[in-house]
């Protein structure tokens, strides 16, 4: 009779787990939360400081040929941390059907 019961509970706790997945969800809409996501994510805060400090030399200097390093560091920076999340995001979904 034991064996009956935790074999009961079992199925049970496995088609409630399964339940919880019946929407499944493309690759698309799987990436676009992942990326959407990473706003609280430590990796985020450091990128959000580092920009913030290269912004803060912008706004110092006045040398048009360090404006311009300080400007291609910026844009080498966000495409970085973009190129990075996608990579991760592409890693996470890359099980989740494509779009039909």
């Amino acid at each position: 009779m034991n064996k009956k019961f935790a074999l009961f509970l079992l199925l049970n706790m496995f088609a409630f787990s399964a339940s919880a997945q019946w929407k499944a969800t493309t690759k698309q809409e799987c990436t676009k939360r992942c990326v959407e996501s990473d706003a609280g994510n430590p990796r985020k805060t450091a990128f959000d400081e580092k920009l913030r400090k290269i912004r803060e030399k912008k706004i110092i200097e006045q040398d048009d040929d360090k404006l311009q390093g300080l400007l291609k560091e910026e844009k080498q920076e966000v495409e970085n941390y973009k190129d990075n999340v996608e990579k991760i995001c592409t890693s996470i979904c890359k099980g989740n059907p494509e779009a039909r």
